[in-house]
């Protein structure tokens, strides 16, 4: 499916999917550009044919660090040629265009988004970042940086291939400005604080990079010309350092490093992964406390005289290990999910075993799919369908072969699944009331806790079919 900067490329023409890639890394992290810059961004691309000159807004984004000059969403909608003569000449001569300054103070730029030998777009910068007062070190650090990565977009040379993957970059949680000789020229407060984590406690300007802690391995991405993502933990202390190179026609114009105390993050992580593990583990154990249960009815059987008692003790013990089939596929799985599919049919391959049903001659055959269910779902709807097959292989053949097919549907709010056989057909006067107890068990599972509803059909063998709201929806 088509995302909507796709869309509008193809709205603006002229657009090829080299381009359309580009766009979406340069979007990946244009957040960090417009924070730096204290600016408003717009991508714009021409109307191929318009005769007008009128350009398309592909994206927007709005700073993090100063007032936007732009409440309104402006994707999707044309800019009219008059109202952005620098997007035009920056289009045109393939260079950054400043325009005036205005009388409310607001800055204007626009500069060129080369993609190879093409410039198909421009990034228009609007902003208002200082109104007259004194610029603080921070703030004109940010703008150095941001001045630096709009000349490598201008130049094809920004942003790197690969950095559309993970978290986008954050430059309010502490920056580090690098020369191309390794000093460190700037560190922001926050900075200054998560170096103090990693026992850092000279002053941070001034320093080679290659001195701090991790500092050679950044170094050596700003060096090579190549973003990199790091974590370093001393103490318990965790601290992520991503580095982005600055790059000038192939030359290293050293880079910047943003920091970020993720201790805390680090720590629910590893928190989560134990209360994962745990959880597992309580599912694997209890299958296995479920497996003896089994196991131990069984021998019981075993004991028993009387038929009727060992045939209901047999069911017991098929009702258990479908139970534990469940729990054992959620000792293997990271969430509470299970691949229903799977389920259901490891239950067939325990019936096919448990009913002798290949000796007999019935098939049994799966279609459709479900996919993941939570567990409060899957466990009685897995015991749902284990008491429908099993009814039928023992009532449906009259002692001759036949197929027992189940079909799987997901619908928008509800799963469809239908349980046919091709045997003799229920009785004409057939009731929920008067049938087994396996039926009964059904019967309640599906209009009890599964909200829903079965009807059970005589169609020359038999067909029940049963709705069940998915979770979220409402009942029928």
């Amino acid at each position: 499916m088509a995302t909507l900067l796709e869309e509008l490329c193809a709205r603006a023409g002229d657009i090829n999917p080299r381009e359309v890639e580009h766009f979406h890394r340069l979007m990946a992290v244009w957040q960090m550009l417009a924070d730096l810059a204290f600016a408003d961004l717009l991508l714009l691309a021409p109307l191929k044919d318009d005769p007008d000159e009128n350009l398309l807004t592909l994206g927007q984004i709005r700073p993090l660090t100063a007032q936007t000059l732009y409440p309104d969403d402006h994707v999707g909608t044309a800019l009219l040629a008059e109202f952005a003569p620098e997007a035009l000449r920056a289009l045109r001569t393939a260079k950054a265009q400043k325009g005036r300054v205005d009388s409310r103070g607001v800055h204007r730029a626009a500069v060129p988004v080369r993609v190879g030998d093409r410039v198909p777009a421009v990034v228009v910068r609007e902003g208002m970042p200082f109104g007259g007062r004194r610029v603080s070190d921070l703030e004109e650090a940010y703008q150095t940086c941001a001045d630096v990565l709009f000349k490598m977009i201008s130049e094809g040379a920004f942003p790197y291939a690969g950095v559309e993957g993970g978290e986008p970059p954050r430059v309010g949680e502490g920056l580090m400005v690098v020369a191309s000789t390794g000093v460190i020229t700037f560190a922001s407060p926050n900075a200054v604080a998560a170096g103090r984590r990693l026992n850092v406690y000279k002053e941070l300007v001034g320093m080679q990079l290659q001195e701090i802690t991790g500092g050679p391995a950044l170094w050596s991405s700003i060096d090579a010309g190549k973003p990199s993502e790091a974590e370093v933990e001393i103490g318990g202390e965790v601290i992520s350092r991503r580095v982005v190179p600055f790059r000038l026609k192939g030359h290293n114009e050293g880079g910047l490093v943003l920091v970020q105390d993720v201790t805390e993050l680090r720590r629910r992580d590893r928190m989560l992964l134990y209360k994962d593990a745990v959880i597992r583990e309580i599912h694997h154990r209890v299958k296995n406390n479920l497996q003896t249960i089994a196991s131990l009815l069984r021998l019981q059987a075993r004991r028993l005289d009387s038929d009727e008692a060992k045939i209901a003790l047999d069911e017991s013990v098929t009702r258990i290990r479908t139970i534990a089939f469940v729990h054992e596929t959620l000792s293997q799985a990271s969430s509470d999910l299970v691949d229903f599919d799977e389920v259901i049919r490891g239950v067939l391959r325990m019936l096919e075993d448990a009913l002798g049903l290949v000796e007999r001659d019935i098939k049994t055959d799966v279609r459709g799919e479900i996919r993941e269910l939570p567990a409060a779902v899957a466990t009685p709807l897995s015991l749902v369908l284990t008491e429908l097959v099993q009814n039928a292989a023992e009532h449906a053949f009259d002692g001759e072969g036949g197929t027992i097919t189940v079909a799987l549907e997901r619908r928008e709010s509800a799963l469809h699944i239908e349980v046919e056989d091709n045997g003799v057909g229920i009785a004409p006067e057939f009731a929920w009331d008067g049938s087994g107890l396996g039926l009964q068990i059904v019967h309640r599972l599906v209009t009890d806790e599964l909200k829903g509803d079965i009807e059970m059909h005589r169609n020359g063998g038999t067909r029940v079919e049963i709705d069940v709201p998915l979770p979220g929806y409402p009942a029928r």
